[in-house]
This record gives structure tokens, sequence and C-alpha cells, in this order.
């Protein structure tokens, strides 16, 4: 029995060491507190040097939900300007990274665009709840086999990073539901955030007929900032918000639909574009031929169907 119970052991660590390798926690880094920059950058070194793991995974806000070529120069300006203002230290901390260590007055248009995807990466790991001087952190990390990683922990603000979780995880950048969008189920209407795998949802078939289904997967995606909605009211009084590259039951985006056209059998009476004030959206595939689902009382298609 023992050396049955000695062989198990050793099987388990086996199997262990062949999955995602663990992090260390890492100790402070600095002997002054240091700046929302300063410690993105070095969760970011910590995460990926030295552990199989390659680049952090995340999704640029300038490109979802939707990229706009038109105004991306003046944007490009105006954001390394406002922080130029708001936070000068972690804009040298910036520059030195990118090596523009100059008066900003006098880049060119590939510096200032270089320099904008640095301030856009810093929002790459996700830092949020600072108390007692530490943040929670969220990170996607793609290790050296193309695999995302996410990866959950604290860093002080004196930058002492500790892991707390880690666990294979697909990226799904914001084209998805806002928080709190009710999903139609037999048992009634749930937030979409509270809804499981295998939980029983209202779904439908080509031909629009109703069928009870269970949701085969769910995603949460955390949202970059400046990210936005569309909040979409119909004539008939029922109202639905959503990433602008969320699909309806008929194939278009939010992002396509206009004042006066019909969604879910009913006539779009406005259209409102917002900042969107939740960490995270949220998206279901139900089971089924069409992966459709009722959001708010409308027919809506799934962002998730066709994910490997």
């Amino acid at each position: 029995m023992r050396k049955r119970l000695i062989g198990l052991c050793a099987l388990v660590l086996l199997l262990a060491q062949c999955g995602t390798p663990t992090m260390p926690s890492a100790p402070a880094s600095s002997t002054v507190p240091l700046g929302k920059i300063a410690l993105s950058y070095r969760l970011r070194d910590f995460l990926t040097s030295g552990r199989g793991m390659a680049a952090v995974d995340w999704c640029d806000y300038e490109y979802y939900p939707l990229h706009h070529m038109a105004g991306f120069e003046e944007r490009a300006q105006s954001a390394i300007q406002d922080m130029a203002l708001s936070d000068p230290a972690g804009l040298q901390i910036i520059q030195q990274t990118t090596g523009l260590i100059t008066d900003i007055t006098t880049l060119n248009i590939t510096q200032t665009l270089a320099l904008y995807y640095q301030i856009r990466s810093t929002d790459s790991i996700y830092l949020h709840d600072y108390i007692d001087e530490r943040y929670q952190f969220t990170a996607h990390i793609k290790n050296d086999i193309d695999q995302t990683i996410r990866v959950e922990g604290t860093i002080t603000n004196l930058g002492a990073i500790e892991i707390q979780s880690q666990e294979p995880e697909y990226v799904m950048c914001p084209t998805c539901l806002a928080a709190n969008t009710l999903i139609a189920t037999p048992g009634g209407a749930v937030p979409v955030q509270q809804l499981r795998a295998g939980d029983i949802v209202w779904t439908a078939t080509p031909d629009g007929t109703w069928i009870a289904a269970p949701i085969l997967r769910v995603s949460r995606s955390a949202v970059p900032p400046q990210h936005q909605v569309a909040r979409v009211t119909l004539s008939d009084g029922r109202r639905v918000t959503a990433s602008l590259r969320h699909p309806t039951s008929d194939g278009r985006l939010f992002a396509e639909l206009n004042v006066g056209e019909q969604l879910d059998g009913g006539t779009i009476s406005r259209i409102e574009q917002a900042d969107y004030a939740h960490g995270w959206t949220y998206d279901l595939l139900p089971e089924g031929a069409t992966g459709w689902y009722w959001a708010d009382g409308v027919l809506l298609a799934s962002t998730l169907r066709d994910l490997p």
C-alpha cells in the first residue's frame, strides 16, 4: 500500500510538471512607491521573463471595438499631451522604454505613433482595486506554444508581486454584452454575468421557433479604457446595450445599425454611443443551429460560435 501511495504521488508530481510552469512571487523592486506605469512595466517584465511566456495578450482599444483611421494621428498627439500634463513621470518612463527621450513637441509622426502605442500598451495588464497599498491585477500571457494563460495576483506600490492563480483562457476582445444584460431563460430573466456553461436559456431555430437549450460556453472579457458601447432603443420600448462589434441575429454589427431600421421585429428609434462603466463584457453560446439568445428582450447572435 505504501509503495502504491508513493507511486501515486510521483505520478501527480509528474503531471503537474507537464502543465504551465507555476510562477513564483517576487520581492519588492523599489524602496519608494511606484506609479501605475512603472508597476505595469514591472509586471510585464516579470510575467514574460524566463518562464516560457512570450508576450502579453491584450486588446488594443484603438482596434476594439472598432478602429477609425480618421483622426488617428490627432488622437495620438492628444494622448501624449494629456499624459504630459496628468502623469509626467509615467510619460518619462515610457519615453525611456522607447528610447524617445526628447521634447514631445519635436516628435515626428512615426515617433508619435510609437509613443502612443506604448501609452496604450500600459493598459495591457489590468490594475484595479487599490487597497492597503497594493493593486489586484489580471493579465493574459501568451506562452511559447501559443497558449494564453490568465494570471491574477497582487502587486504592491513597491513592486512586490504575489501570484494568486493562473489557468489557460482564450482571450476575447470586448465585442460582447454589457454587465447586467438580462438573458431569457425558462426560469425567468437572468443577468448575463451570472450564467454558466450548462445553464438552460431560450434560443431559436433559423425559423424563429423558441427552444430551451443548455449553454455550451460563456466568456468574460476585460475592457480597456475608453471602451464604448451602443445603447439601442426600439419603438416598442425594448433597449439593449452591447459593444459596437456585437452581432445581431441577422448578421449586422451594433455599429452598423441605424435609426429607422428593423431589429428583431421592432423599429430602432434611438442609438446612443457611450463610455462603458464596467470592467468586463460578457457573452454566451447556447447549443443549437443558430447560437441566438434573447438579451433584454432582443434576439442577438453570439460572438463565441466560430471559436475553436
